[in-house]
């Protein structure tokens, strides 16, 4: 009788730490994944502009500024005239920042927003690479 509660109390364990560690996979896992990303480009066709982000600390601290959970909210701002290009290792991952000065960002049918700590970071990051501010705080979109 004792080693039958005994193995019911294991499995009981084993279930719980299962459920937990799927839990935190689900609910944790990020937008991007900072260690495989080779590459991040900042486009805008309009203004014939492709910006390389090219320093290996640049990179890591720009993709951890978005690395966040997106979700359906909406936001209204004009989403388009600027991409951010992100390449991981087999995939890429295109967001659209709004350029009305919002600090909203799009991905696909998803969106995000960054406090203004944050989009200050971004903004001089972008500035170390020739990238004016105006770019994503125009108002200019489609």
């Amino acid at each position: 009788m004792l080693k039958n509660k005994r193995t019911l109390f294991i499995i009981f364990l084993m279930l719980i730490f299962t459920l937990i560690f799927l839990f935190s996979f689900i609910f944790k896992q990020e937008l991007i994944n900072v260690s495989k990303v080779k590459n991040v480009n900042i486009i805008s066709e309009e203004e014939n502009l492709i910006v390389n982000i090219s320093a290996s600390n640049d990179i890591s601290e720009f993709v951890n500024l978005l690395n966040k959970k997106p979700s359906n909210n909406s936001f209204s701002c004009p989403f388009g005239y600027v991409k951010f290009l992100i390449e991981e290792e087999d995939n890429t991952i295109i967001i659209y920042p709004a350029t009305d000065g919002c600090h909203n960002f799009k991905i696909e049918d998803m969106y995000f927003s960054i406090n203004s700590n944050e989009w200050e970071s971004l903004i001089s990051i972008l500035g170390k690479y020739g990238v004016d501010r105006s770019l994503l705080e125009s108002g200019t979109g489609i």
